[in-house]
Formats: C-alpha cells, structure tokens, sequence
C-alpha cells in the first residue's frame, strides 16, 4: 500500500469488523467511499469501500513498517469494532481477538494521532461487587480488559457500549442471528 492507494483528502475512516453485526449496519450509514476497512481476505465483498488485507492479531497487523505507515498517515480516526462475541466460543480466542487485538489498533492510533472509537459492549461491567469476584462470561471479561488497555493507553477515544444488538429498528436486518430474537 502507498499514499497513491488513499489519493484523495476526504475523511477517512479505519474501520475494523466491518463484516460483523454492528460494522455491516454502520458501515451501510457510512460514505463508502471515505472508509478502509480492514478484512482479513481480499474477497471480503465491501462495496466502494478501500480495504487492507490484514490480521487484527498480528503486529501492525501483518502489515510491513511501510504499509503501517502509510496507513496511519491516511487515516482520520479509527473505529475498531472487530471482537469475537460469540459467548460460547473457545476462552483463547476470545481473549486472543478482543483483547490482544487491541494493541495493533493502539499503535496505529498513536502512529496516526487520531481518536479512536472503540466499540465494547453492554455487558461490561466491574469486576467485583461488594468485594467478591464475579463470575462472567468471558466475552464480557475480554471486553472490560480491553476497555481498560483503551483507557490505559493515553490516547484520545470514545467507549462505545452499544445495547444488545437484535436488528434494524426499521426492518429487522441483522447480519447474522447471535442469539434468541
């Protein structure tokens, strides 16, 4: 990738999990043409939109230093919503995805100096109450982990905790059923 990938000034948005849920049904309100999203296949259908074809658990993403820079210097903001929410999934790949794939969206932030909206959930919530430990899923755990490396990290962001996602208010869509509806 080089600056000639990203040759107009417009503003322009990182988004992660733009397959998922929440990124389908933010990416249909989005100007395709002002957002790179980050796909881990070339043959990831996203209309109109520039993509990088990368890893959200490697280094910079699997991304040469000059990729990654190139790509920071493009980019206006970050809005990272890429997270394993399957509640019954496997407890590495949870943790591995949403909490350790937040360090290349950090360096790339900082690389950026943009604000970064990370995307969390609902079902965060402190991990004790009355001073005992609570028992939780591990989809919430690694989403409160990551929330913490996200304030931790001294880079401007917004927390983004959105309720529990069922489907277009209008139509019903959703991209895929994640429960009972």
């Amino acid at each position: 990738m080089s600056h000639s990938s990203f040759p107009d000034k417009r503003r322009r948005i990182f988004l992660t999990g733009a397959s998922g849920v929440v990124g389908q049904a933010l990416l249909a309100r989005l100007d395709p043409a002002s957002v790179t999203c980050l796909v881990r296949e070339k043959t990831t259908p996203l209309p109109a939109t520039a993509t990088v074809v990368g890893d959200i658990l490697l280094p910079r993403f699997g991304l040469s230093g000059e990729q990654f820079h190139d790509l920071a210097q493009s980019i206006d903001c970050v809005v990272h919503g890429a997270a394993v929410t399957d509640f019954n999934g496997a407890d590495e790949l949870i943790l591995r995805t949403n909490v350790r794939g937040v360090d290349s969206i950090l360096e790339l932030t900082a690389a950026a100096n943009v604000p970064l909206y990370h995307i969390s959930t609902a079902f965060v919530r402190p991990g004790k109450a009355n001073g005992a430990e609570l028992q939780e899923p591990t989809y919430a755990l690694s989403k409160r982990e990551a929330e913490r490396l996200v304030r931790e990290s001294g880079l401007r962001h917004v927390i983004i905790r959105p309720s529990i996602v069922i489907g277009d208010s209008q139509s019903g869509k959703i991209a895929r059923f994640q429960g009972f509806h």
